[in-house]
């Protein structure tokens, strides 16, 4: 795809910008996000750059659909700004009035394994390969396209692989001979094409999304690296390293916290020995949900006399303790309010919506039981999503979680 033009107004201050951002040493693929950034802010404000005002920064970023998005467009624009003051295209410094944000809360989404074997067992050779770089290594769809066989060098334990990540930063990962083999059979780029040689990271990204079920990328599988990594490891440090991030605060909207860390949690905090000690549901295939005679869903909590709701379900009642987890790793965390993607809770502790016409209607179920009883207070709302106020601190809430466990236990018993 051709990098659409800058306007006329901005062609000057953004080329110029540009050079300034590659003489500090910036990589081409960041250069790259910032011209589309400002060129497409360009468009949508219609002004030149010394005339934008500090109203119009704050309604684009208002406009931006994801926190992500909004807080990578306010570095773009406060650089941009930043360096119209110093070379004189603006007399006022407008990076100083572009309002700060918060960071986005960590919501990891690790690509479930069942996908990826799915997706392994219809992939091609390359396309396995792809997968398996993603998914068991975390790389990037960038690193995957630029991979060289010389990029393959011994080490004291075998092989290594020197990745080339964003902004020229290298990291050396070990890995296993079979896939050493692979890299340097290919004598030149593993994935060679007409850019530069390699292929696009657009090429690497379509060919794993179109392997994995709508909604899953490239990216979620580096998601499910790291989760996996830190369960084994529990080293946030050494997992940022093995992802190129400079941060652990970036990897920890990579790695999701396990369930039997959780389980561990509310073992810890029992106020009474000889309680029953809350293991890991395991997961079950679920059937189609049984249907009437007119299509309609027959729910399985329906002809019991009253005795059980959609709340009081033992999937409804796992999903009340997963929630009450959740929230109290928030509260410890200082967090008193929550905003929580429906669907993704649902694929992250793997739903099983037998009866429903959507999972998502189990956790909403578990999301009213805790609002019944006081935990969370509400607030409604059509987006997909369980938003509200934590009512109790984390102590309490373990123990909440503690008797949900228990009646959890009782009804996969019973």
């Amino acid at each position: 795809m051709k990098p659409q033009p800058i306007p006329e107004t901005w062609r000057v201050a953004v080329n110029g910008f540009l050079e300034y951002e590659r003489a500090q040493g910036m990589a081409d693929s960041t250069l790259a996000t910032r011209r589309v950034q400002l060129c497409r802010f360009a468009r949508v404000t219609g002004t030149p750059p010394e005339q934008i005002t500090e109203t119009q920064i704050i309604e684009a970023l208002a406009a931006a659909k994801a926190q992500e998005t909004r807080r990578n467009l306010r570095s773009a624009l406060v650089t941009f700004f930043s360096w119209c003051h110093h070379a004189g295209i603006r007399g006022d410094d407008l990076a100083q009035s572009i309002p700060k944000m918060k960071m986005p809360r960590p919501h990891p989404r690790p690509c479930p394994e069942e996908y990826i074997t799915e997706a392994l067992g219809k992939a091609t050779e390359p396309e396995r390969l792809m997968l398996a770089l993603a998914a068991e290594y975390g790389l990037r769809r960038g690193e995957i396209a630029r991979l060289h066989s010389n990029d393959v060098i011994p080490s004291e334990n075998g092989w290594a692989l020197v990745v080339n990540g964003k902004g020229d930063k290298q990291r050396i990962l070990p890995i296993r001979d079979d896939l050493a083999q692979r890299l340097r059979s290919a004598d030149g780029y593993v994935f060679p094409g007409r850019n530069d040689g390699h292929v696009g990271d657009s090429f690497i990204g379509k060919h794993i999304s179109r392997l994995l079920p709508e909604g899953w990328s490239a990216h979620k599988l580096r998601h499910r690296f790291a989760t996996v990594a830190y369960a084994q490891s529990h080293d946030m440090l050494g997992v940022a390293r093995a992802l190129g991030h400079a941060s652990t605060k970036t990897t920890e909207h990579y790695v999701a916290l396990p369930e039997y860390a959780l389980c561990s949690l509310v073992n810890a905090a029992a106020m009474q020995s000889g309680k029953v000690r809350m293991e890991p549901p395991t997961r079950r295939d679920s059937p189609a949900p049984p249907r009437r005679s007119n299509g309609d869903i027959r729910y399985p909590y329906e002809a019991k006399n009253g005795k059980e709701t959609a709340q009081t379900t033992p999937e409804a009642v796992r999903m009340a303790l997963m929630l009450t987890l959740y929230l109290a790793e928030q509260r410890a965390s200082g967090v008193s309010e929550f905003d929580i993607s429906v669907e993704w809770f649902a694929e992250l502790h793997r739903v099983r919506a037998i009866g429903y016409a959507r999972r998502s209607s189990v956790v909403r179920a578990a999301a009213r039981r805790l609002g019944k009883i006081g935990v969370v207070d509400l607030v409604p709302n059509h987006l997909g999503r369980i938003r509200g106020t934590i009512n109790f601190d984390a102590a309490t809430l373990c123990g909440i979680a503690g008797m949900l466990a228990t009646e959890y236990t009782g009804k996969m018993a019973g």
